[in-house]
């Protein structure tokens, strides 16, 4: 169980810096439009493809524009709860392998 928990704050870790890594370059208009979608995801849309295509709207902004808004989503973002441990999938994986 220990190892399977060492093995979700990797995977958290690994989401992380490529987080960072998105946020140090350059910022598209496609990061904004996941963005959206994933906030829209949250927010309980009930669409998954709610906001297809709406990277368009973005492509007349400037890089420091889009940069801008991108952190201002991003702002949105850290405040959801996103990451817990769980610490029941040891467990699960185990069953699987039991079956």
């Amino acid at each position: 169980m220990k190892v399977d928990v060492i093995e979700q704050w990797r995977d958290r870790l690994r989401q992380l810096q490529k987080e960072e890594e998105r946020q140090a370059g350059p910022v598209s208009s496609i990061n904004i439009e996941y963005q959206l979608r994933w906030l829209a995801t949250r927010a309980g849309a009930r669409n998954p493809n709610l906001l297809h295509g709406a990277a368009l709207c973005f492509d007349s902004y400037t890089p420091e524009q889009r940069r801008k808004l991108y952190g201002l989503l991003k702002y949105i973002e850290d405040d959801f709860p996103r990451f817990r441990i769980h610490w029941t999938r040891f467990f699960e994986k185990e069953e699987k392998c039991l079956e």
